[in-house]
């Protein structure tokens, strides 16, 4: 008998375990989207999220994500530099198409 209610219970929750692995996870991360979705992603301007500083240079008002590169608010970015191979100082006084992820603000597209 005690052999048979550990058999149930061991299959109890083995069925729960595998069914817990077959889940759809549904929660939205947009940091594992490959592509540009514009349907989750929405416009910033520039200075919502870069200040300039009195060296000419500009620093990230927040935690960015640019092309899978990680740019802290705590940097100066020169003129001409590149973060993820885009030239962010080139798009001064235009929008950005973002998303935000656990408090990173994901740049997925600046627009001209």
């Amino acid at each position: 008998m005690k052999k048979m209610i550990v058999v149930v219970v061991l299959a109890f929750w083995g069925g729960a375990a595998w069914c817990q692995s077959q889940r759809q996870d549904n929660t939205l991360d947009t940091s594992k989207n490959v592509p540009v979705n514009l349907n989750t992603a929405f416009r910033m301007h520039y200075d919502d999220l870069f200040k300039r500083n009195m060296d000419g240079s500009i620093s990230p008002t927040r935690l960015l994500e640019i092309n899978g590169e990680m740019v802290n608010p705590t940097i100066k970015i020169a003129a001409g530099e590149t973060y993820g191979g885009i030239n962010i100082s080139a798009y001064g006084g235009h929008d950005l198409m973002v998303d935000t992820a656990k408090g990173v603000v994901i740049v997925r597209k600046f627009l001209k």
